[in-house]
């Protein structure tokens, strides 16, 4: 999860939080503390970042 979360935040400009300290350290975490707009914004990125790893 930290790798993905150094990989969303260097491709997408996305910041993500390992759910380590959560008891999940498989997962990542993701506020949605924003506009609808902004976290509509954030997913695309993400998308398109996680589209290149395949």
């Amino acid at each position: 999860a930290d790798d993905l979360c150094m990989y969303l935040l260097n491709e997408a400009h996305v910041t993500t939080v390992s759910g380590k300290g959560f008891g999940e350290p498989h997962c990542i975490r993701i506020s949605f503390a924003n506009s609808l707009e902004n976290i509509e914004k954030g997913f695309k990125k993400i998308t398109g970042a996680l589209a290149q790893l395949s």
